[in-house]
């Protein structure tokens, strides 16, 4: 496994609390080399900072009910820019297939959002989205597009990270190029990708071309 300072590196989005993380580290070396789950380690660590810190005692993102659903909302108020989360690209979290929890990540790659970072998985989709997902090597990392407000829910556009998704679904998401029903970059008009272009992921790209 690798060390704690490079995980908390590749896992830990938010600059601030990889900072103390790393101060924490300093002084309890051996419990931190011991955490196996890092995001639900900086949630606990989180708890432990003093008022006035410079470091925000909330985390970014936070599950909410939402009617029947759960879903991913901000926080805090969070500036366009911003590495809101970071899901590990581990081979334990890698499926062939894709379904309803999984991001493509490579042609025949697919990351189980639910197992490597469940909150993750409770992100939902949007024609007029207010993050976008980078494709790493270490993992996928949510970025915002725009300034986002506390209790906004997080959303990216799955038509721009899917080639052909396991489950397609209607969209009333009210954005002017709602695509109506959603279900990966393969069933896109010309014209809704070039909409989308800025904002598609390498793998799609990439599947297109093969095509």
């Amino acid at each position: 496994m690798p060390s704690f300072l490079v995980r908390l590196q590749e896992e830990v989005a938010d600059s601030e609390l990889r900072d103390f993380a790393a101060k924490f580290y300093e002084v309890f070396p051996d419990f931190c080399d011991q955490q196996l789950d890092m995001n639900l380690f900086t949630k606990k660590l989180q708890s432990l900072l003093p008022p006035g810190s410079g470091v925000s005692p909330q985390p970014i993102f936070a599950a909410r009910e939402w009617g029947e659903q759960r879903t991913l909302v901000a926080n805090r108020a969070i500036k366009a820019g911003t590495e809101v989360y970071c899901v590990p690209r581990r081979p334990e979290f890698t499926r062939e297939s894709p379904d309803m929890h999984t991001l493509q990540v490579g042609l025949t790659e697919h990351l189980d959002f639910a197992a490597a970072l469940p909150d993750a998985a409770l992100t939902h989709h949007s024609c007029d989205p207010n993050g976008d997902l980078q494709i790493h090597e270490h993992g996928v990392i949510f970025v915002a597009r725009r300034d986002i407000a506390a209790e906004e829910i997080l959303s990216f556009d799955y038509a721009t990270t899917e080639w052909d998704m396991d489950e397609k679904f209607p969209c009333a998401c009210g954005a002017t190029d709602c695509l109506g029903t959603v279900g990966g970059w393969k069933h896109l008009s010309e014209e809704q990708r070039v909409s989308r272009l800025a904002r598609a992921s390498p793998v799609v790209l990439e599947r297109a071309n093969a095509v």
